[in-house]
C-alpha cells in the first residue's frame, strides 16, 4: 500500500513551479504557500475567499475535481481549471461529466478544457492553444505513475515485460497476480500502487480506504 508517484509528463517547469496534491506533505506545502494555519485540505479551503490569490488547478480528473469542489464549497471564486481533455473526470459518463462542468461554469470557474500545457514558469502557465494563464498558486493534479518500488515488484514477479499497467495487478480479491494471472499466495496490494485486472478503479482515497477495510476484515 505504498502508493504511487506524481506524473508531470515531462512538462517543463512543472516540478519547480507547481504544487502536487498527492500526499499529506503536499497538503502542508499548499497550506504554507497560501500562508494559512490549518493543516487539513478542507480547513485550508474554508480560509480562502474571493479576494485571495488566483489558483490554477491543472488536471481535472478525480483529484482536480475534488480540489475545485472544496474551493467552491467554501466560497472561493478565483479559479482556473485546466485540462488537455475535453471535459472533467473523463471516466464518468458524458452526462455526469457535463453536470460537473455546468456547476463550475455557473460558479464562475474559468474552464480551459482542450488546453494542453506546454510549460509553466513563475506566475505563468503556458498553453499551446492560447495566451498564458496567470496564477498565484498552481496545483498539479494531472496524474500518477508507478513508483520505483512498484516497478521493482512488477519486475520481480515478471510482469514488467507485459503491456503497460498502472500498477501491481490484482484480482477482485486484491490478490497480487503473477505473469500467468494466477494469485500469489498471501500477497496483496491496495491503493494507488495496485491496478485491478477486471475493471480499473479510480485512484482515490475512498477506494483505498474501502480496500483496506475489506482486506483487514478478510
Amino acid at each position: 500500500s505504498h502508493g504511487a508517484s506524481v506524473n508531470t509528463f515531462g512538462i517543463p517547469g512543472m516540478e519547480t513551479h507547481a504544487l502536487p496534491l498527492k500526499t499529506y506533505d503536499d497538503v502542508v506545502r499548499i497550506r504554507d504557500k497560501l500562508k494559512l494555519d490549518s493543516i487539513s485540505i478542507v480547513e485550508t479551503m474554508s480560509n480562502l475567499n474571493s479576494n485571495s490569490k488566483s489558483v490554477a488547478v491543472m488536471g481535472c480528473g478525480w483529484t482536480g475535481a475534488e480540489t475545485i469542489g472544496a474551493l467552491l464549497d467554501n466560497g472561493y471564486q478565483n479559479i482556473n481549471a485546466i485540462d488537455a481533455l475535453s471535459r472533467p473526470i473523463m471516466s464518468l459518463d458524458l452526462k455526469q461529466s457535463n453536470f460537473v462542468s455546468s456547476i463550475w461554469d455557473k460558479s464562475g470557474v474559468n474552464l480551459w478544457m482542450n488546453h494542453k500545457i506546454s510549460g509553466i514558469s513563475k506566475g505563468r502557465i503556458h498553453i499551446q492553444e492560447r495566451n498564458d494563464i496567470l496564477y498565484d498558486v498552481a496545483i498539479w493534479c494531472g496524474g500518477i505513475k508507478p513508483s520505483p518500488l512498484t516497478q521493482n515488484i512488477m519486475k520481480s514477479i515478471n510482469r514488467d515485460t507485459m503491456l503497460k499497467e498502472r500498477g501491481i495487478v490484482v484480482d477482485d480479491y486484491l490478490c497480487v497476480l503473477n505473469r500467468e494471472n494466477k494469485p500469489i499466495k498471501n500477497v496483496y496490494a491496495i491503493g494507488d500502487c495496485s491496478s485491478r485486472i477486471s475493471s480499473p478503479l479510480p485512484p482515490t482515497t475512498q477506494v483505498a480506504y474501502r480496500q483496506g477495510a475489506y482486506l483487514a476484515k478478510e
